[in-house]
């Protein structure tokens, strides 16, 4: 089943709308007098080339690298400027702004104290690993720059040496902020000297590592599932022998140059016929009726504008509540195993294509039945919206025979379509999945117990938070 990303840094942009900071671990930051000298990098950091993965102890999680040391590996070659010892009072101003948003939104901080080398200011850098989802975000740097000064009326976007970023005037300093793919990056200081800084910083950063076809990473599993916004970054490469979540089984950077305009919906169902085709080839099967799940990755309006051109195709093999599931071997030839059987009336947790669970238990969809589409073999791909207003009638009318109560205590029964993949419509296959989804009024999943075809009640609404409305969550189908 084919999932989307979403942009969350909107979910993050008060501290209130995070996990409490009082909740995480203490603040993950490079500690004053340790700071990494900001005008080098180590050699091993500059290269795109996928790194010696973390080996695992038998049951065990990977060992991924520490935040801060991802913090300190964002670092680049800064010319123009010198490091220098910061001071306490500087470093402790930036974490008194910044500490709320630690274990939410930032992971690891590591500090430079930046002197111009002909002469100028002190410029505070800072350089940050962003929490796993919000990797590559282009909402990243001005969510974070809107949090921190409070009123959006003072974020200010502005062009860094041709590149876009955004800067906000805080305690009688300017705060400019840049986001690259794999980590965010902060200037704090003078106007000027704060600008060229981070214009420096740019220049020096590395280009990210887009996943490769036949990687293998780690996200966690279940409800810590999390994935990046975009499919950049080393951090989470892990050996195929090793235990791991999600493996790559396409990857590339498209054909388009960097003055061609974002080709608009054909772009989305050229990817989407990529990864279908990916998919059967390496799993066996459609993913419509299969437990592996594949996320689709390709760049939005807003990354296309600063040049990103990738297309990348991710699978995992779900659990019921959604979450990947930890992976001892591959997934390649799965084929007939991972193979959904659904009959009407099994309802779903979260997962629309992982095994069904007891209506008698929380859930939030039940199986109504397949429908067929009377379009002729050998007729062209609708496209995506129009795919599902083939059957969107037929699905809500199957919906409405099979629940007699639609409404009830501020929750209501919705149709629901999975539609065949591009590749099955192209080989004449018109087989639409249709469910029904309980929600609350203004659409927002809940869970409930019992049969919709019979008595059903609410069991629980969906917070409003991070977890409820991780991006991976938010489904194409």
């Amino acid at each position: 089943m084919f999932r989307l990303r979403y942009p969350a840094i909107a979910l993050c942009l008060v501290a209130a709308a995070c996990t409490s900071a009082a909740d995480q671990p203490a603040a993950t930051t490079t500690p004053p007098g340790t700071t990494t000298p900001a005008t080098s990098l180590p050699p091993e950091s500059t290269t795109t080339t996928a790194p010696t993965t973390p080996t695992t102890r038998p049951g065990s999680e990977p060992d991924l690298p520490d935040p801060v040391d991802l913090a300190r590996d964002g670092w680049g070659e800064i010319q123009g400027f010198v490091s220098i010892d910061p001071d306490d009072a500087d470093l402790d101003a930036v974490d008194f702004r910044l500490r709320s948003f630690v274990g939410t939104v930032i992971e690891g901080i590591s500090y430079a104290a930046l002197q111009p080398e002909e002469g100028g200011a002190k410029v505070i850098g800072l350089s940050m690993s962003p929490a796993v989802f919000l990797l590559g975000d282009p909402f990243l740097a001005p969510g974070l720059a809107g949090a921190v000064s409070g009123p959006f009326d003072d974020l200010e976007d502005v062009a860094v040496d041709g590149t876009a970023a955004v800067r906000i005037f805080l305690g009688d300093r300017w705060w400019y902020f840049w986001a690259s793919n794999t980590h965010l990056y902060a200037t704090i200081g003078p106007e000027l000297e704060s600008e060229q800084a981070l214009a420096s910083i740019i220049a020096g950063v590395p280009p990210a590592y887009l996943w490769q076809t036949g990687d293998c990473l780690w996200f966690g599993t279940g409800a810590d599932t999390s994935m990046p916004y975009a499919p950049y970054g080393e951090s989470h490469l892990v050996r195929c022998s090793d235990p791991h979540t999600h493996e790559v089984i396409y990857s590339t950077t498209t054909g388009y140059g960097p003055a061609d305009e974002h080709p608009g919906d054909g772009f989305s169902t050229e990817v989407e016929r990529l990864c279908s085709s990916a998919f059967r080839d390496y799993i066996g099967v459609d993913w419509a009726d299969s437990k592996v799940s594949a996320i689709r990755y390709l760049p939005d309006t807003i990354e296309w504008e600063e040049g990103d051109r990738y297309t990348a195709c991710v699978v995992e093999l779900s659990d019921p509540e959604g979450g990947a599931t930890r992976l001892e071997g591959t997934l390649e030839g799965i084929g007939n195993d991972s193979l959904v059987a659904r009959s009407p009336g099994d309802c779903y947790l979260d997962a629309l294509n992982a095994d069904p669970v007891d209506c008698g238990v929380p859930h939030r969809a039940q199986f109504v039945g397949f429908l067929e589409d009377a379009t002729p073999a050998g007729a062209e791909y609708p496209g995506t919206i129009e795919l599902f207003d083939l059957q969107r009638p037929a699905c809500e009318q199957l919906v409405d025979d099979f629940a007699p109560v639609l409404e009830k205590n501020g929750a209501a029964i919705r149709p629901h379509l999975v539609p065949p993949s591009v590749v099955a419509w192209d080989d004449g296959g018109r087989v639409f999945r249709c469910f029904a989804l309980v929600t609350d009024l203004e659409g927002r999943q809940i869970e409930v117990s019992g049969s919709f075809d019979g008595d059903w009640e609410v069991i629980r609404f969906s917070d409003d938070d991070l977890t409820a409305l991780r991006p991976k969550r938010v489904r194409l189908t």
